[in-house]
């Protein structure tokens, strides 16, 4: 004879809630930024230099955030970092042609 069980198991489990929409708004209140962790775990196959993680990383930063602008200025990221804004500038070229960084976005720098 079958038993009716696993209905009543799954009104007793507690409401299942995605975990990204429920802590999305808590860890963004904190300053805090949301980055695909496959970026970081395939950063030598994509041939990402360090540097250019960070600059992606500052990137980043920024478009998550709902209050600020897409991206900051080559000079603001260079003066986070420690690189001058040259080298910020060709660490995004190199970021479009790797097509992580769209080149309409880098034109707001």
């Amino acid at each position: 004879m079958a038993t009716k069980t696993a209905p009543a198991a799954a009104a007793k489990s507690p409401k299942v809630v995605p975990l990204f929409a429920e802590k999305d708004k808590t860890v963004m209140s904190h300053g805090y930024c949301i980055f695909p962790s496959i970026l970081l775990q395939a950063q030598s196959r994509l041939g990402v230099s360090a540097q250019e993680m960070l600059v992606l990383l500052q990137l980043a930063e920024h478009w998550w955030r709902a209050d600020g602008k897409v991206f900051p200025k080559k000079e603001v990221i260079a003066q986070r970092v420690g690189l001058s804004a040259r080298q910020v500038q060709r660490h995004i070229q190199r970021l479009e042609e790797l097509k992580l960084v769209k080149l309409l976005l880098i034109l707001q720098l």
